[in-house]
């Protein structure tokens, strides 16, 4: 197996895991490639004009640092894999959380400030790109990352469904 396939049996891995860990229907939601940053950036800009509209804003700068870390995690990815279909289950389950929880203000800032936290313990994959594709062993941390990831939605979502 060449180093790019066992790149994408362990992105792969992490992605069947979360499929299993979720309702079938949400998987297909997040699969389309609606799931997409503009889209994502989209609902942001909705929840915030509702949001002003209520007199209710909140600080959403707090989702910048996880959107900038997981904008550079795909384009790192790239090296090994075709990044969209893998961070498609990073913004689909985002865009989600954020639309359920935008009504519920207490529950929607600790979502905000989980994404904060996550967004901050992320270095700058940018930083790395040319040692990931020099050195192709270290594919696992991504992995590790982008499976971290999955399981916070994985995590949420159960939450989320139980309130729902």
């Amino acid at each position: 197996m060449n180093p790019s396939s066992q790149a994408n049996a362990g992105f792969q891995r992490a992605a069947t895991k979360f499929k299993q860990s979720i309702p079938k229907t949400l998987w297909d939601q997040f699969a389309y490639d609606s799931n997409s940053l503009s889209s994502l950036n989209a609902e942001i800009k909705a929840i915030q004009k509702s949001h002003g509209e209520k007199g209710s804003l909140r600080n959403m700068a707090r989702l910048g640092k996880f959107i900038e870390a997981m904008t550079q995690f795909g384009k790192v990815i790239e090296v090994f894999v075709n990044a969209s279909e893998f961070v498609c289950f990073v913004w689909g389950p985002m865009k989600f959380l954020l639309g359920v929880a935008k009504t519920h203000l207490d529950t929607f800032d600790k979502l905000l400030n989980a994404y904060d936290q996550i967004g901050s313990a992320i270095p700058g994959h940018l930083l790395y790109k040319d040692m990931f594709r020099e050195h192709q062993n270290l594919k696992v941390i991504l992995e590790d990352y982008y499976s971290d990831v999955l399981q916070f939605h994985a995590e949420a979502l159960k939450v989320f469904g139980r309130s729902s």
